[in-house]
């Protein structure tokens, strides 16, 4: 079966149902990618439907979360236990990364539509396509530069989860070269709600990671892309 969509006009929300997802079998993990792939082009073609205020996936068993008919819930609709199976096989982890990017690209395609909203949303929470970016950062610190990327078309100033996501990547991955880019992007160049108030408080931590923050190179970045 292929993705399907379904019009939760009540909520101004559309999601792509992908059926069949089974992160216990192996043999199946390509094809419901091949299905994210497909649910995006039907996502990509509903963009400038003024109707909808959220876009998402529904990868959950049965998909039964826009099947409940209650809040969508757009962390429990990735299915996290996919994703970690697809982790597993390495040999699938590029069409992670290819995926995380047609995010980004369908975030920047967004721009040109003149749409009501800043960015596009799968909630009221959650921007386009940061449940799963969110999730793999956290997994495998090779993904935070997708999250990077992605946090740099999102409305930073409408931001609700972000500045979680990032403090609990910085106590997986600790300073590394990956968290200083998202440091730089998330402070400077798409800077939100928090930004200032999250940089403070984080001075200890990179005042030890640098000797001392003042005068690091991360700070200069920082500065310098303001």
């Amino acid at each position: 079966m292929a993705p399907t969509l379904f019009h939760d006009t009540r909520n101004c929300l559309l999601v792509a149902r992908i059926p069949n997802v089974d992160p216990a079998s192996p043999a199946t993990l390509e094809r419901s990618l091949n299905d994210v792939d497909a649910a995006l082009d039907l996502i990509a073609d509903e963009l400038g439907n003024s109707d909808y205020f959220a876009f998402a996936l529904d990868m959950s068993a049965d998909n039964e979360v826009s099947k409940s008919g209650g809040e969508f819930d757009p962390e429990y609709a990735t299915n996290p236990e996919f994703w970690v199976a697809v982790h597993k096989q390495t040999s699938l982890r590029p069409r992670i990364a290819q995926i995380l990017a047609r995010f980004e690209q369908l975030l920047i395609a967004a721009q040109d539509l003149q749409r009501s909203t800043e960015s596009l949303w799968e909630s009221d929470e959650f921007q386009f396509g940061e449940p799963l970016a969110t999730f793999m950062a956290l997994l495998d610190v090779n993904f935070v530069p997708a999250y990077t990327r992605l946090l740099r078309q999102w409305d930073m100033l409408s931001e609700v989860m972000q500045g979680q996501a990032i403090t609990l990547m910085i106590e997986r991955h600790g300073i590394c070269p990956e968290i200083e880019e998202l440091l730089v992007a998330r402070v400077a160049e798409n800077p939100g709600q928090a930004s200032d108030d999250q940089l403070e408080e984080l001075i200890p931590l990179l005042d030890k990671a640098y000797g001392s923050y003042a005068g690091s190179a991360l700070e200069q970045r920082i500065n310098g892309s303001r």
